[in-house]
């Protein structure tokens, strides 16, 4: 679950540019921003795979209660796969709860893009993947943004990792030179609950919802870190 109350408060000025940034990340006791709908999304998609799980279970013991199907039934339980077999519909469902929560991070990239055309005139990152430091065409541009590139995106490059993932969903796209690396970084933990289905057709399935709780966990912690460099490197202020 997200706590909101572990993010720590900021004090920056009212029409500042880190000001709106952070607003939009909101505030879950507000019922506004991200963050909240971030936390809406976790309790609708708990729900919903809880009843998904519940009418499973339910059909599964009437239909095992039946002595004609107790040989099919020593044979379910004794598959190691048997809870993936017995709910097919859950990874669609939690692969649709990750395609909502990219797609509202996308939303508020645009915003944060949009904001710092509004505040200088000028066009910020123009898209959400690492090789945007290409399309940045001048001297003072590339020096005002340095530190945002070396400290910010470094550190949180494992949102492109999960970027790659997502697409690989959505568009049921390959994602090519980045799969052995995340293959790395499920095998290091570093992103958990997910499993490769196939190498060769480059196929993931997420199996826990937790999955997508990590993602909304660094997407806000992500949001909030430009805000702070902003303010403490940048100087970037209204």
């Amino acid at each position: 679950m997200i706590k909101g109350n572990q993010r720590r408060s900021y004090n920056f000025d009212e029409n500042s540019f880190e000001q709106k940034i952070i607003e939009l990340v909101g505030d879950l006791h507000m019922g506004e921003g991200l963050e909240y709908k971030f936390l809406q999304y976790e309790i609708t998609f708990c729900q919903a795979e809880r009843s998904l799980i519940e009418e499973s279970r339910k059909y599964l013991n009437e239909y095992f209660e039946d002595p004609e199907n107790e040989q099919e039934s020593l044979m379910y339980y004794q598959d190691p796969e048997h809870e993936t077999r017995a709910f097919p519909l859950l990874p669609a469902l939690r692969s649709a709860y990750f395609i909502a929560v990219h797609s509202a991070f996308e939303n508020v990239w645009t915003d944060i893009c949009d904001l710092y055309r509004l505040y200088f005139s000028k066009t910020f990152i123009p898209a959400l993947n690492n090789k945007y430091f290409e399309t940045i065409n001048t001297e003072e541009r590339k020096g005002r943004i340095k530190i945002f590139i070396d400290d910010i995106i470094k550190k949180y490059q494992l949102l492109f990792d999960y970027n790659y993932i997502r697409n690989s969903f959505a568009h049921n796209k390959p994602i090519g030179e980045y799969f052995h690396s995340i293959v790395s970084l499920i095998n290091q933990n570093k992103i958990q609950h997910i499993k490769i289905l196939s190498v060769d057709k480059v196929e993931f399935e997420i199996t826990s919802l937790q999955f997508v709780v990590d993602y909304c966990k660094i997407i806000i912690e992500f949001i909030c870190e430009i805000a702070e460099y902003s303010h403490n490197n940048l100087k970037i202020s209204s």
